[in-house]
């Protein structure tokens, strides 16, 4: 069982322990150890650093915005190490097989993954066998995804998409059973219109009545929370080739939320330092996201040809969404 990094600051560990430690995390694979530590975007110490780093921020809307297609490509490596040390990508697809064996008759044999950027879910779903497929509209992702599966030693395909409007998808299986959303990207659909046309393009690549969706997003109760609670979080990431530290903000107090629309304009940003706290890039990100609440989730859904069929408050099938949960998983299936 793992907890969100984010929200709840847990240890991560291996499936059969689980601790909680102080502003700290540490994410054990065999024998592989990479440690971080979380901070409030407030801290002194994230003050400090972001006094180096806000000068000679690249600022853009995207990756590779404004920046040339090398640093591009270099913003999306950072961006890897920094979301990567946060989670277990071979316990996630497993429960995403588990949950697609609860609510399907037949096996999954293909798989299609929406916003993918790295597309580490993706190259774990190719290692077990399955046609993976993945779609970003960034190129820099598209092309950092690619490479981390030839590195990693598998194919999958990778199209350069909208995922608020897609439509076929060169699977040789004809069809996927199951589409993927995850990291919280759902809540960059920020309309109506865009989450409804986002799953109805999903329905059309589904295979007619075995297809599943599965959309994680940020626990409600962050919707709640946000105007009265610090926004933003900050966390650190090592790389353990170079032993550069990735400092990560993502969002800052201050970012401004619309209460009408439930859109916060969210300021993220990355920050390489190399061993001698020198700072060796930068890059900041202004992106509208949506917060969603269970209610709303359920009627947008339910407008775009859907029906939830469970809601889960982790990526575990034993952990059903409560208040205490750590964030929204929920699984969709089309109503044909």
């Amino acid at each position: 069982m793992t907890r969100n990094v984010f929200r709840n600051q847990y240890v991560y560990a291996d499936q059969t322990k689980l601790l909680r430690r102080k502003n700290s995390y540490t994410y054990i694979d065999k024998c592989k150890v990479t440690c971080g530590k979380l901070f409030n975007s407030r801290s002194l110490k994230v003050k400090e650093l972001r006094s180096k780093y806000d000068k000679t921020m690249c600022q853009s809307t995207m990756y590779g915005g404004g920046c040339s297609e090398e640093e591009g490509l270099n913003q999306a490596r950072v961006y890897d190490l920094a979301t990567s040390t946060s989670r277990y990508f071979p316990e996630e697809v497993d429960f995403f097989l588990n949950v697609a064996g609860n609510f399907l008759d037949k096996p999954v044999v293909s798989t299609l993954e929406l916003a993918a950027g790295p597309a580490r879910h993706s190259i774990e779903l190719a290692k077990r066998g399955v046609e993976a497929l993945a779609l970003d509209s960034e190129l820099a992702m598209v092309q950092l995804g690619l490479l981390n599966a030839e590195e990693a030693g598998v194919q999958i395909k990778y199209l350069q998409k909208d995922m608020r409007r897609f439509d076929e998808v060169p699977s040789q299986a004809g069809q996927v059973q199951l589409v993927l959303l995850l990291f919280g990207s759902a809540e960059y659909l920020v309309t109506n219109d865009d989450f409804v046309s986002c799953l109805q393009s999903c329905k059309e690549v589904l295979e007619p009545g075995s297809g599943l969706v599965l959309v994680e997003l940020q626990h409600p109760e962050v919707t709640f929370s946000v105007v009265t609670s610090d926004w933003g979080q900050a966390w650190e990431a090592v790389d353990e080739k170079t032993g550069n530290r990735v400092l990560v903000e993502w969002g800052r107090e201050g970012d401004e939320f619309n209460s009408l629309t439930q859109v916060v304009q969210k300021r993220t940003s990355f920050n390489v330092f190399d061993k001698k706290n020198e700072l060796l890039n930068s890059h900041e990100s202004i992106m509208p996201q949506r917060l969603y609440t269970c209610t709303e989730l359920d009627a947008l859904v339910r407008l775009s040809g859907f029906t939830i069929c469970k809601l889960y408050g982790d990526m575990d099938m034993n952990m059903e969404l409560s208040e205490e949960s750590d964030r929204m998983v929920a699984v969709l299936k089309p109503n044909y």
